[in-house]
Formats: C-alpha cells, structure tokens, sequence
C-alpha cells in the first residue's frame, strides 16, 4: 500500500479506520492523515462518522484515501466512492483493498484475516 501513495507528508484520508493501526502506522511514517469510522477512536488524527457524511468543504482536500477491508459494509458502494473521490485533489490516488463479502467464510475468519492481512500492510 506504502508504495501506491505520495510520499509523506501527504494529505491521506483513511475510510474505515476501525480501531486505528493503520492510521497510526501511516502518521508514524510521515503522512498527515485523517481516519473515519462512525466507530474511530476519540481524538487526533480520528474522526468518528461515516465517510458520506464528511463535509468536503470542511477539509483540505487530501492527495490520496485508502480503504481496507470496509467498503463491503457499505448499503451503497457506488455513493460511499463517489464520497470519497469528492474529498480528493485532483488526480489524487485511491487505494482499495477488498474481498467478496459472500465469499467470507464467518466473523473468526474475518478477523483473522484482517489482523493478519494489516500485519503485511505496516
């Protein structure tokens, strides 16, 4: 993923944070970054709402978002990447990392291969 975005300092919006490790990992390496999840964890550099409910005008726009493993919860995927695409400058990179969710084979699995598949990320 590292080597899809700008270099650090870049603007990066995370979608679908969860509890935070790669927003942490990514600020640790040098990129300015703003994670969303209506789940975030409280303060700095975390949001706590749904990416469709940012306000673009709100924020500078960022040189690149990533999403890992989140945008399957969407009702509408297609409204949660046009979302996503508003919040970047243009010719900003987008970073999806995705599997089939009915392809899953339960909750155990799920969060294993999260936990496992975030280890190869950082």
């Amino acid at each position: 993923m590292r080597s899809q975005l700008p270099p650090p300092p870049a603007r990066v919006l995370e979608v679908g944070c969860g509890s935070g490790e790669l927003a942490l990992a990514l600020s640790a390496w040098g990129w300015r970054v703003t994670a969303v999840d209506p789940e975030a964890p409280e303060g700095e550099p975390f949001v706590r709402a749904a990416v469709e409910e940012l306000n673009a005008a709100e924020y500078e726009p960022f040189d690149a978002a990533v999403t890992v493993l989140c945008v399957h919860h969407a009702r509408d995927v297609g409204a949660v990447l046009d979302k996503v695409c508003s919040l970047l400058r243009p010719g900003g990179v987008l970073v999806v990392d995705e599997f089939r969710k009915e392809h899953l084979a339960d909750e155990a699995t799920a969060a294993f291969f999260y936990y496992q598949h975030i280890s190869l990320l950082c």
